[in-house]
C-alpha cells in the first residue's frame, strides 16, 4: 500500500469512527450514507475537531468521485497516484487554510476607508461572534466572515459579491469563507443561496444592522442600549425611514431562519447593544 492510499484508508477509517461513535450505526457503509446526507449539518451535528476531519473526508471523497476515481463515494477503483495525490494536497488546503483577524483588518482598510463602512463591518463582526456563541459555533470564523462580508463593496459597488473571491485570496480564505461571504447578496448580486445557519444569519441580520444603528442615531442616547423592539418595529414599518435598509431582505432572511420578524429583530437588537462599546473602542484603533 502506497502512501496515498494509506492516506485515504486513513481519512476514511476517522470518518467512520466518528460517525459510529455519534449515530451508534455499527453496520459497515450505514456511516456514509448518513454523513452525505447530512454535509450541510456537520457543524450542528460534530465537535469542531470532529467537523474538520468530517469536511476533509466528504470533499475529498466527493472530488474523487468526480474525477471517475471512486465508483461509489467511499472506495477507489484506480491508482492513479499522481492525480489522487494533488487532490488530497488542495483538500487539505482548502480545509485548513483560514486567514486570521489582523490580516482580515488589513485587507477591509485596503479596500475600505469610509468611517460608516468600517462601522458596520465591525458591527456585523460582532453580530456573527454573538450569534455563533448562542449557537455554541466557531466565533472567529463567524465573525470574519461577518467582518469581511462587504469587503469589495466601497471600491467596487457595481460588482459587489462579484469582486470579492478575488480581495479574499489575497488572505487565502477558503471555499467556505467565500462562499458564506459571497451568499449574503443572494437574490441582489449574487446567484450563491445562503445554505448553512451562519450564511442565513449573515444574509438577515446585514440589512438589519443598518436599519438598527440609524433608529439609534434617532434617539436621545444615540445608543442601542435602551432601544426597545417595539420602536425598532415602528421604524421598520416607515419604508421613508433609512430607505436604503431593504425590508424585503430582512423578512425573507427572517424566513430562512424559520424566525418570527420579532425575533429576529430582538436578538440582533441584542447582539449590538453587548457590542457597540468594543466597535466604538475599535473605530478609534482602526482610524
Amino acid at each position: 500500500m502506497n502512501h496515498v492510499t494509506r492516506e485515504l484508508d486513513r481519512i476514511h477509517q476517522e470518518g467512520e469512527k466518528i460517525m459510529k461513535r455519534r449515530m451508534g450505526k455499527e453496520k459497515n457503509g450505514e456511516w456514509n450514507k448518513l454523513i452525505l446526507e447530512r454535509i450541510n449539518q456537520n457543524e450542528r451535528l460534530f465537535s469542531k475537531e470532529e467537523s474538520k476531519v468530517m469536511s476533509h473526508h466528504n470533499k475529498l471523497i466527493q472530488k474523487m468521485y468526480i474525477l471517475g476515481l471512486t465508483d461509489n463515494l467511499g472506495i477507489t477503483k484506480c491508482l492513479e497516484k499522481n492525480k489522487f495525490h494533488d487532490i488530497i494536497g488542495k483538500t487539505k488546503g482548502e480545509i485548513n487554510k483560514m486567514p486570521n483577524r489582523e490580516q482580515a483588518i488589513e485587507l477591509l482598510k485596503k479596500y475600505n476607508q469610509e468611517e460608516f463602512h468600517l462601522r458596520h463591518a465591525l458591527t456585523v463582526e460582532a453580530v456573527m461572534k454573538y450569534f455563533a456563541k448562542e449557537n455554541g459555533e466557531d466565533e472567529e470564523f463567524w465573525g470574519l466572515v461577518g467582518l469581511l462580508h462587504d469587503v469589495d463593496f466601497e471600491k467596487y459597488p457595481e460588482k459587489h459579491c462579484q469582486k470579492a473571491p478575488e480581495l479574499l485570496q489575497e488572505i487565502g480564505a477558503n471555499e467556505d469563507m467565500i462562499h458564506a461571504i459571497c451568499s449574503h447578496g443572494y437574490g441582489i448580486c449574487s446567484n450563491l443561496k445562503p445554505e448553512k445557519q451562519m450564511e442565513k444569519i449573515l444574509f438577515a441580520t446585514d440589512e438589519l444592522t443598518g436599519l438598527i444603528w440609524a433608529a439609534a442615531k434617532m434617539r436621545p442616547s444615540q445608543s442601542t442600549k435602551d432601544m426597545e423592539v417595539s420602536s425598532l418595529k415602528k421604524k421598520f414599518k416607515d419604508k421613508k425611514f433609512a430607505a436604503g435598509c431593504s425590508r424585503d431582505t430582512i423578512k425573507q432572511g427572517a424566513e430562512m431562519l424559520g424566525w418570527e420578524l420579532s425575533e429576529l429583530l430582538e436578538k440582533t437588537i441584542l447582539a449590538m447593544r453587548e457590542a457597540e462599546d468594543l466597535v466604538e473602542k475599535e473605530m478609534e484603533e482602526i482610524k
